[in-house]
C-alpha cells in the first residue's frame, strides 16, 4: 500500500472508502500495456461470471451492460475523462501510474495501478482497487461479489504481465 500513498489521487481515496485492496505482480512490461492487456482479456470464464452479476444485478435494480466482446486496445484513452475499458480515466502520468472510476446509484469503484521499476527491465505492478458504497445495495452486491472480485483481479494482473 505504500507505493500506492505515493500517489496523492490514490491516497485520497483510502481515508473514506468502505473496501481498499492492492494486488502486486511483476513483469517486464510499460504501465499502458500492462493496462491493455488487463482491460481486453476477455476470456470465457470471466463472460460467464458476468453472466451471473447480471442476474444480481437484475434482483437490486442495478444498470447491467452486455460486455463486449473485444475491445480496441488503440482505442483506450488514458487522459483525464477519456474511457479505459468501462473505467473513466480521472488521473495518468506517463509510464508510471492511472487511476480511473466506474460509479452507478449502489457505489463507486476505482480501479488504478501504480508501476514501480525494480531494475532496467522488470517493474512491480501495484492493482489498486477502492470501493465506496452510496446505498444500501452498495455492501450487499459487494459482500456477494467480492470472493470474485479478488479472483478476478488477480487473474487480470497476471494477464497484464504475460509475455
Amino acid at each position: 500500500m505504500e507505493q500506492i500513498k505515493t500517489i496523492p489521487a490514490m491516497a485520497a481515496l483510502l481515508d473514506d472508502c468502505d473496501h481498499a485492496d492492492v494486488k502486486c505482480v511483476e513483469g517486464a512490461v510499460g504501465l499502458e500495456d500492462f493496462i491493455r492487456r488487463m482491460v481486453t482479456h476477455r476470456p470465457a470464464w470471466l463472460k460467464g461470471f458476468y453472466a451471473l452479476r447480471g442476474g444480481l444485478a437484475w434482483m437490486l435494480r442495478l444498470r447491467h451492460a452486455e460486455i463486449e466482446e473485444e475491445r480496441d486496445a488503440d482505442r483506450l484513452d488514458f487522459a483525464p475523462g477519456g474511457l479505459v475499458g468501462f473505467f473513466r480515466s480521472l488521473d495518468h502520468g506517463l509510464g508510471t501510474h492511472w487511476l480511473g472510476i466506474v460509479e452507478d446509484t449502489h457505489l463507486a469503484a476505482w480501479f488504478g495501478v501504480v508501476r514501480e521499476p525494480l531494475d532496467d527491465e522488470i517493474a512491480r505492478f501495484h492493482v489498486l482497487t477502492v470501493v465506496k458504497h452510496k446505498h444500501w445495495t452498495g455492501p450487499v452486491y459487494f459482500t456477494l461479489i467480492k470472493p470474485f472480485h479478488h479472483l478476478v483481479v488477480w487473474m487480470m494482473a497476471r494477464v497484464g504481465v504475460r509475455d
